[in-house]
């Protein structure tokens, strides 16, 4: 029991990042794929037309968090103004414009340009986690079997 102890300490840091970059590989993935095809999508200008207050400033054990505000977007699409929740963020003003794609079969639906990069950051984020993941196990497996041959050393004289 003690081995297997020593050996979960020794690769702890190894397993974190294998862990993590799994995960950041899958919900990279998933941001990239899942969204679908968006091929078809019509790009445009949308102006903040509400800001309102969502959740204010607090502070807990990860330090301050700024407030945010639910901010609604109008756009036109297909000859007709559309209004809707684009999401919940801090430092947006009534009048600011952003840029969005929409589904011309289905104007309210919506997507940001540019979410592949982050997508593409979180899955290069991933597969650096698990090669600096994978060294470590291998650099702490290697260690443990030097040790374990100067602990034999050691006990033959």
């Amino acid at each position: 029991m003690n081995k297997l102890f020593a050996i979960a300490r020794a690769t702890g840091f190894g397993r974190f990042l294998i862990a993590a970059g799994l995960m950041l590989l899958v919900f990279g993935l998933a941001a990239l794929i899942l969204p679908g095809d968006t091929s078809g999508f019509v790009e445009t200008v949308a102006v903040v037309s509400r800001v309102e207050p969502d959740q204010p400033a607090y502070r807990d054990s990860e330090g301050e968090h700024e407030a945010t505000d639910a901010i609604y977007i109008r756009y036109s699409a297909e000859g007709e103004e559309y209004e809707v929740y684009f999401g919940s963020f801090a430092g947006f003003r009534v009048g600011d414009t952003v840029t969005i794609r929409y589904n011309p079969d289905a104007p309210q639906q919506f997507t940001q340009p540019g979410n592949t990069v982050i997508s593409l950051a979180m899955i290069a984020g991933g597969a650096a986690a698990l090669a600096g993941g994978s060294v470590s196990l291998v650099r702490a497996m290697k260690k443990r079997r030097k040790m374990k041959q100067q602990e034999e050393e050691w006990k033959h004289g």
